[in-house]
């Protein structure tokens, strides 16, 4: 562990802490407890610096060692059976999951201990945290859980309400659909300006109309990609065609601006801004993270826009659901940890009220799963609440994809450019879509053309 960098986060932390005296009965006092303990993440100085300063703080009197361990592509047997074995070799206490995928692999593997007899026998108070973020995590567990995540990621609906003020359209409002979203952004749109002068209706975080519609549109509707019984690609379906529908037509009214950003060479922080209309006054509506509204705050792009947020669209069969809940970082215990007792009391820590309540003091922009009182939920003076209103659809939408990374980047090459056709050529979205079929089945012989 480089000493210097961490005392200087761990000092800047306790000069937070000190004015956060924040009471929590659940986790008790920590600074007698003493030891030595191994934490398994793939990047040390981004550990230190999003939980290890606050570890240190809370428990002065420990020990931390960081396990360096990329898990890389857990579909790659070789690297799945690499990962697994540096566990075993190297046998930290916790073990720290980036994404659902690592979690429930590691589940499979027979690496992680149940969280549940600690649980019981603390009366640790599980039901004030999300729980729709723990039903995600146990749903990899059968229904057991295997760890807790302090943070999770979602998206809501913002908005400008300058925009729709001037053009006297209602505001949007939590439980929309994406065809509600886009009958209201039509409303919205200036289509009559030039484009440098124009206002758009809404605008999406990545550019491409294929990518927006495939990984941001349709898992509200909770469509699976590939059929599992027949290795058939869905996307010709009744279903998706209408899908596909909607967002090429939203597209082509000027609803939402086709402006792609050419991927294939470095993106400049110039480029970026442009794309991001919404944080220029130019898009009503975006779909965002908390991140947007570090962005808007940030001194590079310190925004006047008088905005507030709405929840995530819902598909029609599940208004009390939306598709863009994850939890961040999944904090677990090794099954062959001497150290069971001493990272239980740190993963209690992490998701304590107290640990909540000081990150929603920082401004953060994370997401805390334990779940705090409505005047925690305040960034910046904006109301945030509509992150946490809805529950997670319960299907991992990564995980649909488990075939191999080139098919999804064959799939993905493929889609862009019929859809580039179809918006500026007048293609058939028909034979678009089959010719995506082809292309993208080609490049896997396990999916039927």
């Amino acid at each position: 562990m480089k000493i210097g960098r961490v005392l200087l986060i761990g000092m800047a932390i306790c000069l937070v802490l000190s004015s956060c005296k924040i009471a929590d009965s659940s986790i008790g006092n920590h600074d007698s407890v003493s030891g030595k303990i191994k934490i398994l993440y793939n990047d040390e100085l981004t550990f230190m610096q999003e939980y290890g300063g606050f570890i240190i703080s809370e428990f002065p009197n420990i020990d931390i060692e960081i396990i360096e361990a990329k898990s890389g592509n857990l579909r790659n047997t070789t690297i799945r059976e690499q990962f697994v074995r540096t566990i075993n070799e190297q046998r930290p206490d916790i073990i720290i999951s980036n994404n659902l995928d690592i979690y429930s692999m590691l589940i499979q593997e027979g690496v992680l201990f149940s969280l549940q007899q600690k649980i019981r026998k603390d009366n640790y108070d599980v039901t004030s945290m999300h729980q729709g973020i723990l039903d995600l995590i146990r749903s990899k567990g059968d229904s057991e859980l295997y760890g807790l995540a302090p943070f999770f990621t979602n998206q809501a609906i913002f908005y400008n309400k300058d925009i729709f003020n001037k053009y006297g359209v209602p505001h949007p409002k939590d439980n929309m659909t994406w065809p509600e979203i886009f009958s209201l952004a039509e409303r919205v749109s200036s289509n009559n300006s030039t484009a440098t002068d124009r206002v758009y209706g809404f605008n999406f975080l990545h550019s491409s109309p294929f990518i927006n519609t495939m990984y941001t549109v349709a898992p509200a509707y909770n469509l699976r990609v590939i059929n599992p019984d027949t290795k058939e690609l869905n996307i010709g379906s009744k279903r998706w065609k209408e899908i596909f529908t909607e967002v090429i037509g939203a597209y082509k009214k000027n609803v939402i601006p086709n402006t792609i950003i050419n991927t294939n060479n470095k993106i400049t922080k110039e480029e970026l801004q442009a794309a991001d209309f919404f944080l220029r006054g130019k898009s009503a509506m975006t779909l965002d993270s908390l991140n947007l509204i570090t962005r808007m705050n940030s001194s590079d792009n310190k925004s006047n826009l008088d905005w507030a947020v709405v929840t995530a669209p819902v598909g029609p069969e599940n208004l009390e659901q939306a598709a863009y809940y994850f939890p961040s970082s999944i904090f677990s215990i090794f099954q062959n940890s001497s150290n069971k007792d001493l990272s239980w009391e740190i993963i209690k820590y992490l998701n304590s009220r107290k640990f909540a309540k000081i990150n929603s003091k920082l401004n953060s922009s994370q997401l805390t799963t334990r779940l705090l009182d409505d005047k925690d939920n305040i960034r910046f003076g904006k109301d945030i609440s509509s992150f946490y209103k809805l529950t997670p659809i319960l299907s991992d939408y990564s995980s649909l994809y488990d075939i191999s990374t080139d098919f999804v980047k064959v799939l993905n090459q493929a889609g862009q450019e019929e859809f580039d056709k179809v918006l500026n050529e007048g293609k058939l979205l028909d034979v678009a879509i089959q010719n995506i079929i082809q292309k993208s089945a080609s490049a896997n012989p396990s999916i039927k053309k």
